[in-house]
């Protein structure tokens, strides 16, 4: 049976884009599982009073139904070097627990973080979606390996928008971000598109 999760960002306290989270939670539950009733995780987290303060990362492991729910202190992954790597079979459409494919390929670089192409076109990290700055608007590809939460809400949000994005043109960018529910557009510095190697 595959196991799947979900991170989620807690904030003195709060849950952050709790409704991204649901959703795609409980689609997943329902396109994997054939699951459609619908579980509200609101009402499934209950965070410990000691961790009403800072930034904490919410674990949620689930298949048909929850498995575990976990409060782990957050360490941000210093990413300053990428490596472009093609990678046509990989597929992770789904959070699932076992990453054994994306941990192998970025044990197989020297690089910090892995830009994973497909078919020529960028599409996300090993951890995380991408966003490319090309001096007047924020762009993410409009292929991905996995919809992230923060992804869909900035988009919602009109402050990035989708567009295709190939490898070969990489350097018409200026910048590039890492997003995901732990790294919302604001939270990290732009790295120079010249610290990606292709």
């Amino acid at each position: 049976m595959c196991q799947l999760f979900e991170t989620i960002q807690i904030v003195n306290g709060k849950l952050c884009n709790i409704n991204a989270h649901n959703e795609r939670f409980n689609r997943a539950r329902n396109e994997l599982f054939g699951l459609k009733n619908h579980i509200d995780l609101t009402e499934h987290i209950k965070i410990p009073g000691h961790l009403n303060k800072g930034i904490i990362k919410c674990r949620v492991l689930y298949s048909e139904s929850i498995y575990s729910i976990e409060f782990l202190p957050y360490i941000r992954k210093k990413v300053t070097t990428l490596q472009m790597i093609n990678a046509d079979g990989l597929e992770y459409s789904y959070k699932y627990l076992d990453r054994t494919d994306l941990d192998n390929i970025l044990k197989s670089v020297k690089t910090d973080e892995i830009i994973i192409v497909k078919s020529g076109r960028i599409t996300d990290t090993s951890f995380s979606n991408i966003i490319l700055y090309d001096g007047s608007k924020w762009i993410t590809p409009s292929d991905y390996l996995l919809n992230g939460t923060c992804r869909s809400t900035l988009l919602k949000s009109k402050r990035i928008i989708c567009g295709d994005v190939y490898a070969k043109d990489i350097r018409r960018y200026r910048y590039i971000k890492l997003i995901n529910a732990m790294n919302n557009m604001d939270d990290n510095e732009p790295i120079p598109i010249r610290n990606i190697k292709t």
